[in-house]
């Protein structure tokens, strides 16, 4: 199992009006958060290698403030269960330049939103409902980190730019290597900033994606975009 390694560091300041933005990424072993509220902008990035199994969070609010964290802890390895529930494939396809060399696991996508609700009622926090349009959106993004697993896009943009509904405050969790819902919402849970994202009271939408790809390092991807009307 590699190290862990944690890197935080402030960036930048800026005031512009625009959305909060919260990120976080997970693989078969890593994690990434990032959290953006407009007003003053402040960037810290904290690293955590992978092993196996990678998340990735990030979240961004749509204020005058703007603030941007990025966290991402690295995979462990996850071993393959006895027996995998074979995907479903959705015909969606996402507008992306990318080739599919796999297919979409449409019955996960569901899942993950009946568990992760399940969870915010824990706390008495409200359900999020599944938009088409944000999961559009998170097919896009789970395509994406096939071949580059960050927050930033293969062209270089933020990962906001996939979201084409309006919305006041947006966060994205994205994770990788994960065989099951059951499994990648537990790999979110245990990690603080993709947490937040999830039990996110101000969020009332998601967008879920699992794309499978059997040729691929990790074989499933999942994108999770979140987005709040307050």
């Amino acid at each position: 199992m590699k190290p862990t390694v944690t890197s935080s560091q402030p960036t930048s300041q800026t005031t512009q009006p625009a959305a909060d933005i919260s990120m976080a990424a997970a693989k078969p072993g890593q994690t990434t958060t990032t959290s953006t509220k407009q007003t003053t902008t402040s960037k810290t990035t904290t690293t955590t290698k992978p092993s196996s199994t990678q998340t990735t969070t990030s979240t961004t609010q749509a204020p005058t403030t703007s603030k941007t964290s990025t966290t991402t802890t690295a995979p462990t390895t996850t071993k393959a269960p006895t027996t995998t529930q074979a995907p479903t494939t959705t015909t969606q396809v996402p507008a992306s330049s990318q080739a599919l060399k796999g297919y979409y696991c449409y019955d996960f996508e569901a899942e993950v939103v009946r568990l992760i609700n399940i969870e915010r009622a824990k706390e008495g926090i409200g359900p999020v409902t599944m938009n088409q349009s944000l999961r559009s959106s998170a097919a896009v993004r789970a395509l994406e980190i096939v071949n580059k697993f960050s927050h930033e896009r293969p062209n270089g943009e933020r990962w906001v730019t996939s979201i084409k509904v309006r919305y006041k405050c947006a966060g994205e969790n994205i994770a990788a290597g994960q065989r099951t819902p059951e499994r990648v919402v537990q790999a979110w849970m245990n990690s603080e900033g993709h947490r937040k994202n999830i039990m996110n009271p101000r969020y009332s939408e998601v967008g879920v994606a699992c794309y499978f790809e059997a040729d691929s390092t990790y074989r499933y991807y999942w994108g999770q975009l979140f987005i709040g009307h307050n």
